[in-house]
């Protein structure tokens, strides 16, 4: 390791650097962006199901689906209408 170097900082020229400061700029990662969409396997956990079930609710036409290339993403609003209307009240 180069005398001076630190652990957790990038080399002096890095990319990741700001001109004119220290400081590291923020990587996409480490940004709160609000996800529109949910996979699959997001929509199975967020309803306590299998992904197995999302595809049969999918091929069954109640969830609708937007196809982006080979991925079906799936809007949590709709989610939150099937379980709106799957919801069965006792005594009634």
């Amino acid at each position: 390791m180069a005398c001076g170097a630190s652990l957790n900082r990038p080399y002096p020229n890095h990319p990741e650097r700001r001109r004119g400061g220290d400081q590291l700029r923020e990587k996409p990662a480490d940004r709160q962006v609000p996800k529109v969409g949910l996979s699959r396997e997001e929509a199975a956990w967020s309803m306590g199901v299998s992904p197995f079930a999302i595809d049969r609710l999918i091929s069954l036409g109640e969830i609708p689906v937007c196809k982006i290339g080979h991925r079906s993403i799936i809007d949590p609003e709709d989610l939150r209408e099937i379980m709106e209307r799957k919801k069965i009240l006792k005594n009634q």
